[in-house]
């Protein structure tokens, strides 16, 4: 079972993974670098991102740290895919 994160707890852990993205920000695909900029400002302002921009901040993670590290990185659970239930972060 999936623990609801709080509101408060989520916007912060969001912020944490937009600084990571943020310092190696050259390795975003370039499809992602306008959505990300987006979203670096809503977190800035301390607004929640929607759960569809949740999941897709933690894509672009995934995209750093595999551009990073040259391997395929999965560190999200996309609930669309039901191979991926129990995995976590």
């Amino acid at each position: 079972m999936i623990k609801k994160v709080e509101p408060k707890q989520r916007i912060r852990l969001d912020k944490e993974t937009a600084k990571l993205i943020r310092k190696y920000y050259n390795l975003l695909p370039e499809a992602m670098v306008e959505p990300f900029t987006k979203f670096e400002k809503m977190l800035n302002k301390n607004e929640a991102l929607t759960d569809a921009q949740h999941n897709y901040l933690d894509g672009m993670y995934e995209a750093v740290l595999g551009n990073l590290t040259g391997e395929k990185v999965d560190v999200h659970v996309d609930l669309k895919n039901k191979s991926k239930l129990n995995l976590h972060y």
